[in-house]
């Protein structure tokens, strides 16, 4: 909260002249108490509200870090770190309803404002990272931002040389700064949670109804990924290069992992065409 005194000059109308309080004064680790006092210098119901959301929404910004931390989803299942899986979601649920006994139900534009943001970095460090935690966060986030900013709008096209050579030199950054930050070990656990190639595979495994990886199963799914984005990397950098062997190496590899039935089901997943014939059949249906 805020620690600069308040004065009678910056009241509203001027009310309460002379009088002249620092926060500290106003501050309760009561919220009614705080509320109470807020509305009595007459601040705005408005400040009030957004004061009082804030102070909320960080307090439980801290439990939704610490459910997810616990890793209630596993770095190899569908919704690892989504803020949409039930234990997330009880945490949210149980925010509003604090937020509606102290002021009332909020309307849609307050709860837009307010909704759930902890920030993923802080919870798929891996093991044996809290040390390094901060200071790889602060660095992974400016990378996320660089690497959306650079990739948005080219879902639907290829990449233009500029997007190419930009994406290039952000990855290599990556790779320098990784390597200079993390053990192997380390890497190999940052990646699993973190990399990509791991995120495209937990999507795909979840939109296969009844699919499910072990750990071992997924720790070497996602690595032959990393190795085919690799090399698909370094094809495009020489020009280009025959990319459909290199993916049919890659469902090769696949199939050695899961066998033929369990591969097929992984494939459809990440075949666009097929989840779009699905998602109609499902709809017709």
């Amino acid at each position: 909260m805020i620690p600069a005194p308040v004065t009678a000059d910056s009241l509203p109308n001027g009310s309460h002249a002379g009088l002249s309080f620092r926060w500290v004064e106003l501050e309760s680790p009561d919220y009614l108490t705080y509320i109470s006092r807020l509305r009595r210098i007459g601040c705005p119901e408005t400040t009030v509200r957004d004061l009082i959301t804030a102070d909320l929404h960080a307090a439980y910004d801290a439990k939704r870090v610490a459910v997810l931390a616990g890793e209630p989803r596993k770095f190899w299942q569908h919704g690892f770190g989504s803020m949409e899986i039930p234990e997330v979601k009880a945490v949210n649920t149980a925010e509003a309803e604090v937020l509606a006994r102290l002021l009332g139900a909020p309307d849609a534009s307050v709860m837009a404002a307010a909704s759930p943001g902890a920030s993923p970095d802080t919870f798929k460090l891996g093991p044996g990272l809290s040390l390094k935690g901060s200071a790889i966060q602060s660095w992974w986030e400016d990378y996320t931002a660089q690497r959306q900013a650079i990739l948005a709008g080219t879902e639907d096209r290829e990449l233009t040389d500029q997007e190419q050579a930009s994406l290039a030199t952000l990855e290599q950054a990556k790779e320098t700064n990784l390597n200079g930050r993390l053990t192997p070990k380390e890497r190999e656990e940052f990646e699993m949670r973190n990399s990509p190639s791991a995120e495209i595979r937990r999507d795909s495994a979840g939109k296969s109804v009844g699919f499910v990886v072990t750990e071992r199963e997924f720790r070497k799914l996602a690595g032959l990924r990393q190795d085919y984005d690799r090399y698909v990397e370094e094809l495009e950098k020489a020009g280009g290069g025959n990319l459909e062997e290199a993916w049919q190496v890659l469902q090769g590899q696949v199939t050695g992992v899961l066998g033929s039935e369990r591969a097929a089901l992984l494939h459809n997943a990440e075949d666009p065409r097929f989840q779009q014939v699905w998602r109609q059949a499902l709809a017709e249906n």
